[in-house]
């Protein structure tokens, strides 16, 4: 081997030593530009956000994006095949697996057609399915008690509601916004909806199932609780709060009034929940459709149900630093199977945010479907705001025994609301179910307003609710 080739020997090792060598520097070089470029960017963007004005940023958004911090899921870590098919049946056939009675809801489309076709061969073509049985509680009223109409029982084959039913229980809404009382929905009749945005027909829900009763739910249907509203039943007023007590319980007002709550805001992570068990519930969109009994009273776009008024009240608590999950979960697919969807909701969230104090379950009211729709309003600073009422589920069919500690939370708002804002709060109405209320000694359901009033009349109210709220919070943490 001569010297050029031992020179060549040595030669190409070593540049390709130099080479890598060189591309490691190079790579290392680009890293640190693109470290530093990216710090620059960072700092840059931070400097613009600290120039935002935020309150007028999260007015745009919240105008353009309402429903932007709403969760659309069940809020589980997991999911386990063994529920999605038990989801899958009660989303498909009406009744849980886990639960036998349910199998005979008549709320099933499978069933109804049955039923339509036996009740019009034993009844005639012309009459309705059902109505006169009294397992359907088509109850009604005499108009002079406090009602309430999307207040379900577990299982919600309570209320006799379904997006094309009217309903049950009493009632006394005349439309005017000096109501005092409602009963069961009403029904959402066909009709476009209008609002100051554009609303097209495939934004609202306004299903229907023709031939069907409006009378539907059976008493078979759940274990159920069923709510008995008694027109005779009269508003006591007890250290100034009007309650309306539709159960076999004396009710202690100055008592629990004194009794402290079980909260323990210490606990990292968020302390609110608010959700829908009725999702679809929703509201007049502008003024020129006020009164009209065609509008539908159920909507299945977010931005014109219930869950906006959920994320505004989730939005203003949060302004008081109150840490707030909100969850749009549409619970309400199969109308029957509403509570048991949503008590699965509860279920996930508060294993996995054993933080949560709070649970708000937002509805809104209804009168009978032969009644003006129930439009409920009290002026508050020269606005007028949709009122609203707290239901108490007391222990009835299925057991409840800690109600009294919901109740007493109730009533401290109540107190509260009477004191800054009289005559927003309408009078508690407790009635013998449990609507999910044992999920927690500080569960509550509130309706906020009617389905005659306007969705901006319910925002309005919100505002109002989060600041008492908040401070009963303050004061008994």
């Amino acid at each position: 081997m001569n010297a050029n080739q031992r020179q060549n020997l040595f030669e190409k090792p070593l540049k390709k030593a130099a080479n890598s060598f060189l591309f490691l520097m190079l790579s290392a070089v680009a890293v640190f530009i693109g470290i530093q470029f990216g710090n620059l960017w960072y700092h840059f963007d931070i400097n613009i956000i600290d120039n935002i004005d935020v309150e007028n940023f999260k007015k745009t958004i919240s105008f353009a994006m309402p429903i932007i911090e709403t969760v659309y899921n069940s809020g589980r870590s997991s999911v386990s095949l063994s529920g999605e098919i038990k989801e899958f049946f009660t989303g498909m056939f009406g009744f849980d697996l886990q639960a036998p009675t349910t199998i005979f809801s008549a709320q099933s489309a499978l069933f109804r057609y049955y039923r339509d076709m036996t009740e019009h061969d034993s009844q005639g073509a012309g009459d309705r399915p059902g109505q006169d049985d009294a397992d359907h509680r088509d109850s009604t009223g005499t108009g002079n008690g406090q009602g309430q109409g999307t207040v379900p029982q577990d299982g919600d084959a309570k209320d006799g509601k379904v997006p094309g039913g009217s309903g049950t229980g009493e009632e006394s809404g005349n439309g005017t916004g000096e109501d005092d009382g409602t009963g069961g929905k009403e029904d959402p009749a066909g009709g476009k909806g209008g609002t100051g945005e554009q609303v097209t027909e495939s934004s609202i829900n306004s299903d229907t199932w023709p031939g069907s009763s409006i009378a539907w739910a059976s008493s078979i249907s759940w274990e159920t609780e069923e709510e008995e509203k008694d027109d005779k039943t009269d508003v006591v007023e007890v250290e100034k709060i009007a309650i309306k007590n539709n159960t076999r319980y004396k009710i202690d007002v100055e008592a629990l009034l004194k009794k402290p709550l079980k909260l323990d805001m210490s606990k990292k992570g968020p302390k609110v929940l608010i959700y829908h068990t009725h999702t679809s519930e929703s509201y007049v969109l502008k003024e020129s459709d006020l009164g009209r009994k065609d509008m539908p009273s159920f909507n299945s776009n977010p931005r014109y149900n219930v869950v906006r008024v959920g994320e505004e009240l989730a939005r203003h608590l949060r302004k008081y630093g109150i840490e707030t999950l909100h969850n749009g979960t549409v619970h309400d697919k199969v109308r029957d199977a509403a509570y048991s969807v949503s008590i699965e909701t509860l279920n996930s969230y508060k294993k996995s945010y054993p933080s949560i104090q709070v649970y708000i379950d937002v509805h809104r009211d209804a009168a009978r479907s032969d009644k003006p729709k129930l439009r409920l309003t009290k002026e508050i600073n020269g606005k007028k705001c949709a009122q609203i009422m707290f239901v108490v589920a007391a222990e009835g069919t299925l057991p409840h025994p800690k109600w009294q500690e919901n109740l007493s939370f109730v009533l401290k708002l109540q107190q509260k609301l009477n004191e800054k804002y009289p005559g927003l709060a309408r009078p508690v109405w407790i009635v013998e179910a449990r609507y999910n209320q044992h999920i927690s000694t500080q569960s509550i359901l509130v309706e906020v307003g009617g389905d005659g009033n306007l969705l901006s009349e319910c925002l309005e109210s919100t505002k109002y609710l989060a600041e008492v709220l908040n401070e009963v919070l303050e004061e008994c943490s």
